[in-house]
């Protein structure tokens, strides 16, 4: 897959990562998301964090794009708390934490990177 083209996707994941993050709970059980609320928050944050870390084109720019979406998650944390009211669940910091943890390790293989991203 060219990198333009995940470039292109990128901001459209990331928006929606944060609008299905900061959706009332209310919202959140209508869709389901609370039965596997720690997968979600592993697998969104950790695919986000794969996603740019295949797109960065440097080592620093893919410890830059780590610690973004680290600090995303923390960010939808705290904004919770400021427009809902909710107590700051730093369980979920620590699973997002987790998740991109994995993305840093699974970015590592070069030979998946070779196989999704044709260098452009």
């Amino acid at each position: 897959m060219p990198r333009t083209l995940l470039a292109r996707v990128a901001p459209i994941w990331v928006l929606a990562l944060v609008i299905g993050s900061v959706l009332p709970d209310a919202a959140k059980i209508a869709i389901g998301t609370h039965y596997w609320h720690r997968l979600y928050h592993l697998l969104s944050f950790g695919s986000t964090a794969y996603l740019l870390t295949l797109i960065a084109r440097t080592t620093r720019e893919r410890l830059y794009a780590l610690l973004f979406v680290i600090a995303l998650g923390a960010a939808i944390e705290f904004s919770q708390h400021a427009i809902f009211g909710n107590s700051i669940e730093w369980w979920d910091i620590r699973d997002d934490t987790l998740g991109v943890l994995l993305a840093a390790v699974l970015s590592q293989w070069s030979a998946l990177r070779q196989k999704l991203v044709r260098q452009t």
